[in-house]
């Protein structure tokens, strides 16, 4: 199915009508196009967990070390990375409730309770749900371009509670080209968030910012200007 996900797109006029063409003749296609709208883009939901894996993985993330999710959603790359750590070292969190809803009907449809993953809704981005905890990986796609500014200092405050020593978060924000005027999903306004200002709030409370490049370096799949994006690193400043 995977094979089948590559060839039909739906970005073009052909790749639109193969596109319908295959949901209509296999539900797995079908079911992949109803949560990648959840997720963001239609059609890319098997190409967003090789890209979140592959970049986690690329960055250093193993079984034996803990990952926040913030903006985990229904699970698009979440999936993956349930199965590779060990049991209990997965949390997600999600503005959206029926996002939530879903990534635990995908856990459970895909037999994960083992793995002892969490989920939960939170407005806080986990502050209100996670206690204490810390967390070797903290990762938030997709996200903080959605972000008004006093929303992205409360992220960053989380970043640096929630960092275990040594413990790294990776986010991405729009490229200071690309036009937000009138541009939602799912009601969420995009905005161009200066990295330099990131950089500056994010030493203030102690994480040192890097620009490691551009998302489609990474192998980001989504087509258009979001592939422009900039990927940064935080951490605990030396």
């Amino acid at each position: 199915m995977r094979a089948l996900s590559r060839i039909a797109k739906p970005d073009t006029l052909a790749g639109r009508a193969l596109y319908r063409i295959l949901r209509w003749l296999h539900p797995g296609i079908n079911e992949q196009h109803r949560l990648s709208r959840l997720a963001g883009r239609a059609g890319y939901w098997a190409d967003m967990q090789v890209y979140v894996f592959g970049f986690l993985t690329r960055m250093g993330l193993r079984p034996w070390h803990t990952l926040l999710d913030i903006g985990c959603g229904p699970l698009s790359g979440g999936l993956p990375l349930i199965r590779y750590l060990e049991p209990g070292r997965y949390v997600g969190v999600d503005l959206l409730e029926d996002t939530v809803a879903e990534a635990r009907r995908q856990i459970a449809k895909h037999g994960l309770e083992n793995r002892r993953p969490e989920v939960h809704v939170s407005r806080t981005f986990g502050r209100d749900e996670l206690d204490g905890r810390v967390f070797d990986f903290i990762w938030a796609s997709q996200v903080m371009y959605h972000l008004v500014p006093d929303d992205l200092r409360a992220l960053l405050a989380q970043v640096a509670a929630r960092l275990a020593p040594g413990g790294r978060f990776y986010g991405d924000i729009l490229d200071q080209s690309v036009s937000t005027a009138g541009r939602y999903w799912r009601g969420f306004a995009f905005h161009v968030h200066d990295p330099e200002a990131i950089a500056a709030a994010a030493a203030g409370l102690g994480l040192a910012m890097r620009r490691l490049g551009r998302v489609e370096e990474f192998g980001f799949p989504l087509p258009g200007r979001l592939r422009l994006s900039s990927m940064l690193e935080l951490c605990r400043d030396a």
